[in-house]
């Protein structure tokens, strides 16, 4: 009986969820992204507008369209003549929707990570983190290469809870 029934399932989840070969789930990106807002909590005013580039790294588990996917940005806020730099990174779990669709949907969450680093009012030299929520479509089927549209809404712990909107180009055989 018990064999029937893990046989049963094993049917089902391969009807639903076309096989795919497990060597093929790795995709490699670059991004530039918009952060609504910088501030650290304990800086006396904030940035708003900040723009940034980063990279990510996701490996894909074949069959039920989860995906780990890991992310570094490096923001640019205006400090005025003060020198500073802010660090962004997150480590998500994403569940895209399977098929082979041109658009693509995608979401997930994750922990995220702030980090800002300089002498200016603005910033100082802190770091935070929170949770991540986020969704996006990849834009592929056609080629290997996906670009692909995302938005986060991050909730810091100390930090403001910036929402982020990303653009980028991912090398993808998921």
């Amino acid at each position: 009986m018990r064999k029937t029934a893990i046989g049963l399932v094993l049917t089902i989840a391969l009807a639903l969820f076309p096989w795919q070969d497990a060597w093929g789930q790795v995709s490699i990106g670059a991004h530039a992204s918009y952060m609504t807002k910088i501030g650290t909590g304990l800086a006396v005013e904030t940035a708003d507008g900040t723009m940034g580039v980063g990279g990510r790294f996701g490996v894909g588990i074949p069959v039920v369209g989860i995906k780990f996917l890991v992310t570094a940005d490096m923001y640019f806020p205006d400090c005025g003549t003060d020198d500073c730099e802010f660090y962004a990174g997150t480590v998500n779990v994403l569940y895209g929707i399977p098929g082979a669709m041109v658009i693509s949907p995608y979401f997930g969450a994750g922990v995220a990570v702030q980090n800002s680093n300089g002498e200016s009012l603005l910033l100082g030299n802190v770091s935070d983190w929170g949770v991540n929520l986020m969704a996006g479509f990849s834009f592929g089927g056609l080629s290997a290469f996906e670009p692909f549209v995302e938005a986060k809404y991050q909730l810091m712990n100390d930090f403001d809870d910036p929402f982020i909107i990303s653009a980028g180009l991912a090398y993808s055989t998921w």
